[in-house]
């Protein structure tokens, strides 16, 4: 095994924990760099398997940066790795790059704000109808982005499970009380809408650059895990309208990474949710 690990050389994903909250499981993920400088393997891409994994010949392993290894598991490992690589073309395309890290975090990030606007602006592609303002959870959004080579597995990996895109009409008083609950200490990813927030409570709010108003109704872009019960939430509660699509988010954020080509994949905060420094309440 630890043979296996000095080989791959990549970055790996693990689960770190399922922490059990008041409202559920809250699960965390931790990338880990392992170091191959015994081998020289970085992580490959469909074109570049030979230059990146090595190569096996005769049961005998030779490295990207020219060691031999005749015996032991590494020659079997490395066949191993090699022989699935036929199947993982597909996912191992180069769709983009990044100049700088996407990264997704509470209460605001590059990452989880470029989600949150490609899924509100999916519902209107999806149905031909304009949301207010969307909301996808920090959990949902699985992996990051370093600088380099973005491949179609990145994305998949990022949104792994089958959650649809949804639009839902709320009356003001339902989508206050989301915004009050993500005031109260925790966020989820928002688009379309600006929090500020003072001592844990709203201090304004505004939806499509307009102020709020409780007595609207407003139309949310989502995905179908939030709508009862997922991570705590349940954004269709007294839904005046419910329409989840056949549109899959992690079909969506792909098509939006790609988009960028040939320029790289980046995106900037906005301060849409910022909170009020005690220093300056007073």
């Amino acid at each position: 095994m630890k043979k296996l690990f000095i080989l791959i050389s990549v970055l790996a994903v693990a689960a770190g924990c399922a922490n059990e909250t008041e409202e559920g499981y809250e699960f965390t993920w931790k990338k880990h760099v392992i170091d191959g400088h015994m081998t020289g393997v970085t992580a490959a891409n469909a074109d570049n398997v030979a230059e990146a994994f090595g190569t096996v010949e005769n049961g005998v392993y030779t490295a990207p940066n020219g060691n031999v290894f005749k015996c032991g598991s590494t020659p079997a490992a490395a066949y191993d790795m090699l022989a699935v690589q036929p199947q993982m073309a597909d996912l191992k395309q180069v769709i983009g790059f990044c100049e700088e890290p996407m990264e997704s975090h509470r209460p605001e990030s590059n990452l989880s704000d470029w989600a949150a606007d490609m899924l509100l602006a999916s519902v209107e592609e999806a149905i031909g109808r304009k949301a207010d303002f969307s909301v996808i959870n920090f959990g949902g959004i699985r992996t990051s982005l370093g600088v380099g080579e973005v491949l179609k597995d990145d994305l998949v990996s990022m949104f792994p499970f089958k959650n649809y895109v949804s639009y839902v009409r709320l009356s003001g008083k339902d989508v206050k009380v989301i915004f009050e609950r993500f005031a109260a200490g925790r966020p989820e990813a928002f688009g379309g809408a600006r929090l500020v927030v003072e001592d844990g409570k709203i201090s304004s709010l505004e939806i499509g650059g307009k102020p709020f108003d409780e007595n609207k109704e407003y139309a949310l872009a989502t995905i179908d895990f939030l709508l009862d019960g997922g991570d705590g939430h349940n954004l269709a509660k007294n839904a005046k309208e419910l329409i989840i699509t056949d549109v899959k988010v992690g079909d969506v954020m792909l098509a939006k990474a790609k988009a960028f080509a040939p320029s790289p994949i980046a995106y900037a905060t906005d301060r849409r949710y910022f909170v009020i420094p005690k220093e300056y309440a007073e």
